[in-house]
């Protein structure tokens, strides 16, 4: 909702169309389940990143990633965000409700936390690096 359409998955849209035939990127608007479902019945895996920053849109990707999954045959969900407590308050919150509400879709809930280091120099000494956490669904 934050980024204008007009902007949307551009990036991915260009590497999924070219490097993964028949994949397709699709904006969803969390707040309104009926475009949800318009993502169409075959949908075998969902991929979403950097998606939670406010505590208001918690239930909305929840309902978003419940109906993709009931509704759309998704098979399994991968979702990756940075942890930056400051930036991301929400984003406990929104792991608790992925582990209290994945056994009702009938999924099992794998987290990980990943770092990211931006050289060879913080790889190797184990330093720096961005803490990302990796939560899959299926």
């Amino acid at each position: 909702r934050l980024i204008p359409e007009v902007w949307h998955g551009i990036n991915l849209a260009y590497n999924v169309e070219r490097k993964q035939e028949g994949a397709i990127v699709q904006r969803l608007d969390w707040h309104d389940l009926e475009t949800v479902r318009q993502a169409g019945p075959n949908i075998d895996l969902v991929i979403g990143s950097d998606l939670v920053y406010y505590f208001m849109d918690i239930d909305p990707l929840w309902n978003t990633l419940e109906t993709l999954i009931r509704d759309c045959g998704a098979s399994k969900v991968v979702l990756i965000s940075p942890i930056k407590p400051d930036t991301r308050e929400s984003l406990p919150a929104f792991l608790e409700v992925l582990a209290s509400k994945s056994a009702d879709v009938g999924y099992l809930l794998q987290r990980e936390e990943l770092i990211l280091y931006k050289s060879q120099e913080e790889l190797d000494a184990r330093e720096g690096g961005d803490r990302l956490v990796r939560v899959t669904l299926s």
